[in-house]
């Protein structure tokens, strides 16, 4: 019945030959495979594409076995084909998770060590020598903000893993004036990265949130929207409130490179990157999106992805303002 409906019914029917279905640029390898089966009376199994009768063509694993009678001689073979296109796509996925797995280990290795090594770098120079209080403190202070880069890493890891596994992130949800926190997560955004990043909305707006976890969801946003776009068109988050009132929705903004529409349906997936991304010199983990989704799915929200040539990219983020899931 499978072959009925791959094939059509005339070629099943007539048991047609491999010329009337095999790819053509499969034919020469698998007759010659064929050939030398034939010749040395050897088990033949060749993967190789046959065509269907919508038009297209997947893999097909064909495989034959001589049958022979009491005296060693063959007098007939016996063989069948399993369309296994199904299976080589998710080695494909697999060797590509892989490959991306490899690339975000070699990020997070790269990363992780330049807090560390400004944290080493202090800690050496205290050792050292007795310094001033105000030198002693600078160093101290750097020291403190790279414990907290380095742990915001290792969080972010280890939260993308237990998205992996299915499980929900907990919160800790505040009454939250979420302009100022915008506000005040733009002008850290601005601070590494230049005076990209403007607000546009309302002047203040009042909802129950996990504020923390609402700076994690823009600051993702926002670094993929820099590294991924045009900077000197800068970046816009804006804010605004559903129809109905009830929640708000974070929209960042940006021009330049664009989501083709075959990433977007994987693009919140763990490790997964765009492959404009994979293509360039753009080193990342890979995790940002699926937190962002995550993080969002926590607050018992939604995120959505829109993506053109002309208008750029823009994720919208949509929070109830006053439940939490």
């Amino acid at each position: 019945e499978q072959s009925r409906d791959y094939f059509g019914p005339e070629e099943v029917s007539a048991y047609a030959p491999w010329g009337a279905v095999l790819h053509p640029s499969d034919a020469a390898l698998s007759e010659a495979a064929w050939q030398n089966g034939l010749r040395a009376g050897i088990p033949f199994s060749h993967e190789h594409r046959f065509r269907g009768r919508a038009g297209g063509a997947s893999w097909f694993l064909s495989k034959a076995a001589p049958v022979r009678d009491e005296e060693g001689r063959i007098i007939h073979w016996f063989g069948a084909s399993m369309n296994v296109e199904a299976q080589r796509r998710t080695i494909t996925e697999l060797e590509e998770e892989k490959d991306i797995r490899d690339r975000m280990v070699f990020a997070l290795s790269h990363d992780i060590r330049n807090p560390l090594a400004v944290i080493d770098a202090g800690a050496q120079v205290l050792l050292k020598a007795p310094a001033s209080p105000d030198l002693t403190r600078t160093f101290l202070g750097q020291i403190a903000a790279n414990v907290q880069r380095a742990n915001r890493m290792i969080v972010d890891l280890l939260d993308a893993n237990r998205l992996r596994a299915g499980d929900i992130i907990s919160l800790k949800f505040k009454d939250v004036e979420l302009v100022a926190l915008l506000k005040d997560t733009i002008a850290a955004l601005n601070t590494i990265h230049g005076e990209v990043f403007r607000y546009a909305g309302p002047a203040e707006l009042f909802g129950r949130w996990a504020p923390e976890e609402i700076r994690r969801i823009v600051e993702n946003l926002g670094v993929n929207a820099v590294k991924y776009g045009d900077p000197s068109r800068g970046v816009e988050v804006s804010l605004s409130l559903s129809s109905n009132e009830e929640a708000v929705i974070i929209r960042v903004h940006n021009f330049g490179s664009w989501i083709l529409e075959v990433d977007r349906a994987r693009i919140f997936h763990l490790f997964h990157r765009t492959k404009d991304s994979l293509a360039g010199d753009r080193r990342g983990w890979g995790i940002g999106l699926t937190l962002v989704q995550g993080l969002t799915a926590a607050h018992g929200g939604s995120v959505e992805v829109a993506s053109s040539p002309e208008e750029g990219t823009a994720f919208s983020v949509l929070l109830p303002r006053d439940q939490a899931f």
